[in-house]
C-alpha cells in the first residue's frame, strides 16, 4: 500500500475575497516594478514618481495594497480557524507574535520564498519526468492501481514514491 502526500492549497487560509489570479498579477507587477527601480538611471526618478503618486510608482502602490490584503486575510482566516492547535509555521508565528503588520510581512516573506521555489521545483520535476518515460509510466501505473484510472474528487494526489523517485532522478541528473 502506498502512502500519499496531499498537494493542494490550504483551504482554511485561502478562502479569500481576493482571487488568486488577482494576487498573482499584483505580485508579478510588484516584483517587476521593484526590480525596475534598480535599473533606473537615478533613484531620484522613482522617488519623485512615488512622491507625486504617478506612473509606475502609483501602480506599484496599488499592487502592494493587493499583496498586503491577501497576507492580512490569510492571517485573519487562520485566526478564525484557531491557530493554537495547528502545527504549521504560520500558526506557530501567530502564537508568538502580536504585531499584525509584522505577521503580514512574515506571510509575504513566505509567499516570496515559496512561490518561485515551488514553481522551479515542479518545472524541474516535470522536465525530468518527460526525460524518463519509464518513470512517468510507473507513476501512472501506481496512480491507476491505487486510486483508479480517474479521480473525480478534484484533489491532486501524488504518490510518496514519486517524490522519492524524483529526487533519485534529480540527483543522478546533477551528477551528469
Amino acid at each position: 500500500m502506498s502512502i500519499f502526500i496531499r498537494v493542494r492549497l490550504d483551504p482554511g487560509c485561502l478562502e479569500l475575497m481576493l482571487s488568486i489570479s488577482d494576487f498573482n498579477k499584483a505580485f508579478d507587477l510588484e516584483s517587476k516594478l521593484s526590480a525596475e527601480r534598480a535599473m533606473a538611471a537615478s533613484p531620484l526618478i522613482w522617488k519623485l514618481k512615488r512622491a507625486l503618486n504617478m506612473g509606475t510608482e502609483k501602480k506599484l502602490k496599488q499592487a502592494i495594497k493587493i499583496v498586503d490584503l491577501l497576507a492580512e486575510e490569510m492571517s485573519k482566516n487562520r485566526r478564525k480557524m484557531g491557530f493554537s492547535t495547528q502545527k504549521d509555521l504560520l500558526s506557530r508565528f501567530m502564537g508568538t507574535i502580536d504585531d499584525d503588520q509584522y505577521l503580514r510581512d512574515i506571510v509575504i516573506s513566505f509567499l516570496v520564498a515559496g512561490r518561485d521555489t515551488v514553481a522551479s521545483g515542479l518545472t524541474s520535476f516535470f522536465w525530468l519526468l518527460a526525460q524518463h518515460p519509464e518513470v512517468e509510466k510507473a507513476i501512472r501505473d501506481e496512480s491507476d492501481r491505487v486510486m483508479g484510472p480517474v479521480s473525480q474528487s478534484g484533489e491532486f494526489l501524488i504518490p510518496e514514491s514519486t517524490f522519492h523517485r524524483f529526487f533519485q532522478v534529480y540527483i543522478s541528473f546533477l551528477q551528469l
